[in-house]
């Protein structure tokens, strides 16, 4: 796994280079805001510069991908190193042009080695149509309405050219490398010479807001499995983005029916407001990563039209959704938003409430007596969680200079107890989707070794048409050897109490607590507590949905 080959889609490099759909930035267009175009004496605005420099940063990103795949286009096979974070997490080496870059990127890699499959193979190319329609924007549809839509679209998708799909896809540039993939797929089965089709086309699967999926396994939270389509074998896709928001709208009528409700005007406009699941995935995805209320807030700002309104105060945001008449929301409504949102998925599922404390504690009864925190998972990888407090300081380097320069410290006696508390759950999801890939592959390479058409990004995984009812399969398989033999959680509590019990700090394991002396002239004690985790592992309370079996199609999508 230390390195992915990989070569030049150069058919769609040659097409874009020429392109004439606005696929990509013009490098002969001025940059908004640019001189001599805008005011020679006039300074930009902050928030001019900021529209300004992400331009021309944009642009230069573009070029540079394309200098490199220009480069390397007649190289047979290119090898991308990888390494590891301390977490276990996978990261590409190479910047600009690699697997984990940018859509561009992305469209301009193909495997170096093909996947084949026959003409009477009508099982695999489907999922090539799928990939299609949901790089186009139709991933919500259903598998059957996927092929349906494939075949209704099929003249456009192969005389794509004429711009009237790619002008309308999600992802332009990763619908284009379809349709030209596709193309070539009916031209062999046109063939009567040919027998067998070598694809290197790499299909690219999502794990279903994979943070959540394992949230939901780890804490046994059986009343998400369908809507995270850990089970469900029906050919419906579900989605937890819709599901949240319809519950979104429940919220809103409750508030609205609320009687002398101060915020009734914010939440009327909410409810008018048009949510769809492109405006708040982002923001619903980093929940389980712990990041903050102010975070999603511009997450959320960050899909919307910001307009000024002279007839009401402050700044107000339309929906890109929306068309000429649209409903405007507010800063008071956008809090409101977003705070319905974290509380419903912090609250409103009780077991992920009690993982949620359950890991607060043990991070601050170690931030207490001063140790990282140590898991082991079930890759052999040990991860040692320990963020120093560092302190800052200033310095003279020079004699003849007043110039000081401020730099951080490390303390290295002191752990942080914020960012161990904060960082403790984010951590865990992330070593748990590195295990998830390491034992993937493993069983991926053990099965079609020594050629692997196979790469990752995180908890996205891209392999050959032919070889995709294998990986979802082997990633079933993979969630139940983690969350089925033994409870995970469980492994990872005996593993926090076995630290505790090395420190030899005085402990009471059956009631979950320790005892830390807070002054040897008085003698005084304080007690802290970890949680229980019986609510996992208690057989009255484990959920009949337990993962012993995940018989889902749509755990990848």
């Amino acid at each position: 796994m230390n390195c992915k080959v990989l070569k030049i889609n150069t058919e769609l490099l040659d097409y874009i280079i020429a392109d004439n759909h606005n696929l990509l930035l013009n490098p002969k267009d001025e940059s908004p805001y640019s001189e001599p175009s805008f005011a020679i004496n006039k300074k930009r605005t902050t928030k001019q510069d900021k529209v300004y420099k992400s331009y021309t940063s944009k642009l230069r990103l573009q070029e540079t991908i394309l200098g490199i795949a220009e480069f390397y286009r007649n190289f047979p096979s290119i090898y991308f190193p990888v390494k590891l974070d301390w977490r276990g997490r996978l990261y590409a080496c190479g910047n600009y042009l690699n697997y984990q870059s940018t859509e561009l990127a992305k469209a301009l890699l193909l495997f170096a080695e093909p996947g084949i499959i026959n003409k009477a193979d009508t099982s695999s190319i489907k999922y090539l149509e799928y990939y299609g329609a949901n790089c186009f924007g139709k991933n919500k549809l259903s598998n059957k309405g996927k092929l349906n839509w494939v075949k209704n679209n099929l003249d456009d998708i192969l005389n794509y050219n004429n711009g009237k799909l790619l002008s309308n896809a999600q992802e332009p540039l990763l619908f284009l490398a379809f349709c030209m993939e596709y193309t070539r797929y009916i031209n062999f089965m046109r063939d009567e010479n040919t027998l067998e089709f070598n694809t290197y086309f790499p299909i690219q699967l999502d794990a279903t807001c994979n943070g959540f999926q394992h949230l939901a396994m780890l804490a046994n939270e059986d009343t998400l499995f369908k809507e995270l389509n850990l089970i469900n074998s029906t050919d419906q896709v579900n989605d937890f983005y819709s599901f949240l928001i319809h519950k979104l709208d429940l919220k809103f009528d409750y508030e609205i029916h609320q009687p002398d409700n101060k915020y009734y005007d914010n939440y009327k406009r909410l409810k008018d407001f048009v949510i769809v699941r492109g405006l708040i995935k982002k923001l619903v995805m980093t929940i389980p990563y712990n990041v903050g209320i102010t975070n999603m807030k511009k997450y959320f700002i960050g899909e919307l039209f910001e307009v000024s309104n002279n007839d009401k105060k402050g700044t107000n945001w339309y929906s890109k959704q929306e068309n000429e008449v649209r409903p405007w929301l507010c800063d008071k409504d956008i809090s409101l938003l977003v705070s319905a949102i974290h509380s419903i998925v912090t609250k409103d599922f009780e077991k992920i409430k009690k993982l949620r404390s359950y890991l607060k504690s043990v991070a601050i009864v170690f931030s207490v007596i001063n140790l990282p925190i140590i898991w082991y998972k079930d890759d052999g990888l040990v991860v040692i969680q320990g963020y120093l407090e560092e302190k800052s300081c200033s310095i003279r380097p020079y004699l003849y200079s007043n110039t000081k320069l401020n730099i951080r410290v490390l303390n290295k006696d002191k752990f942080n107890s914020n960012k161990q508390i904060r960082s403790l759950m984010p951590n865990l999801i992330h070593s748990l989707d590195s295990v998830s890939l390491s034992l993937l592959y493993d069983k991926f390479y053990n099965v079609y070794k020594p050629v692997v058409q196979f790469y990752s990004i995180h908890d996205c995984f891209s392999t050959t048409i032919d070889k995709v009812d294998t990986l979802k399969t082997l990633l079933a398989s993979v969630y139940m050897d983690i969350y089925s033999k033994d409870s995970y959680l469980d492994k990872f509590n005996n593993s926090i109490w076995n630290q505790i019990e090395q420190s030899g700090i005085e402990y009471d394991r059956k009631n979950r607590t320790i005892k830390l002396e807070l002054s040897d002239e008085e003698n005084k004690t304080k007690t802290y507590t970890i949680h229980d985790i019986e609510w996992v592992k208690s057989n009255k309370n484990v959920s009949k949905y337990i993962i012993n079996k995940i018989d889902s199609q749509h755990i990848l999508v």
